[in-house]
Formats: structure tokens, sequence, C-alpha cells
């Protein structure tokens, strides 16, 4: 008997994943992310297609439907930037900062690869009248912050009948 897995460890993740109704996403995160749903059917209207939504196969013959949408790419650079560490104390700090001080589209296409990702982080602020995250831990904070609304619009799109996202 041959056993084989997914074909892509996104892939087995989400056969993985307990998804148990429609109401479900899940998200894949790393430097990229990816969040979707399981489904039948592809999503192929002109709206997914517009919402840049993919189809991948899945297993028995579902699909995994999904979008690819910035990561912790953010922090990594951030962090390589500060010569710190992406760890426990880094994200402590995070916890304590102000919530939803600053935040920045993180898809705006200024944050693929600028040569100075927390300078740029902290221009986009002063641009859209936010305040100026000044430490790791609000750089941090505003990722992580950035990163969870980011996420909260994907999955409004999962169904394409409530999408705020494009």
């Amino acid at each position: 008997m041959i056993i084989a897995p997914a074909t892509h460890d996104t892939a087995s993740a989400v056969a993985a994943a307990p998804l148990e109704n429609a109401d479900e996403a899940y998200i894949s995160s790393g430097t990229w992310s990816l969040m979707g749903v399981e489904s039948l059917a592809p999503f192929t209207t002109a709206d997914a297609m517009a919402m840049n939504f993919s189809n991948e196969g899945g297993v028995e013959r579902r699909y995994r439907v999904l979008k690819n949408i910035m990561g912790l790419w953010l922090i990594q650079r951030v962090c390589n930037e500060l010569a710190i560490a992406i760890d426990d104390g880094l994200i402590e700090a995070a916890s304590l900062a102000t919530p939803w001080r600053s935040v920045v589209n993180p898809d705006d296409q200024r944050f693929l690869n600028p040569d100075c990702m927390g300078k740029t982080i902290r221009e986009y602020c002063i641009e859209t009248g936010q305040p100026e995250p000044e430490t790791a831990a609000e750089l941090a904070r505003c990722v992580f912050d950035s990163l969870a609304l980011s996420y909260r619009k994907v999955q409004g799109c999962s169904t394409l009948d409530t999408c705020v996202l494009r």
C-alpha cells in the first residue's frame, strides 16, 4: 500500500485542519501568508479573479480556494534591520504596546522590498495621520495588528458576497 500526502506542505496542513463549516477559513502564515477555504467547486467568477483568489487542487477532489497575502516578511525585515531576534521577548513587548495605535496595509506595494522596512512603515503611518512607531515593540505591534486586520478583511472575502479587501 502506498500512502502519499497532499502534494505540498500547505496542502497537507489544510487537509489536516479541523475546518467543520463554511464559515471557517485557514491561515498559513510564514514569510508570506495564504488564507482560504476548502470547497467542492472552484471560485471562477469575475469577482474571484478581480480579488486575486486562486484555486489549487486539494485532497478528495476538493479545491483550496485561497488568497496570497503578506505575512511575517514585514517583521522579519524589521528585526533584521534592528539586528534583533523575533523571540518571546519581542512578542511580549509587542503585546504590552498600545494596540491599534498604528496600522498599515501590509499588501501595499511599498512593503514588498523597501530599502528599509522600519522607515517605510513609519513613513506610511505619517502619511496616513497615525502615530509613528518608534520602538521595536511599537513596530512589531504595528506589524502584528496590521496582519491581523488584513487576515480579518480577507476572511470576509471567503464567500465573495461580503468581500471588503480588494
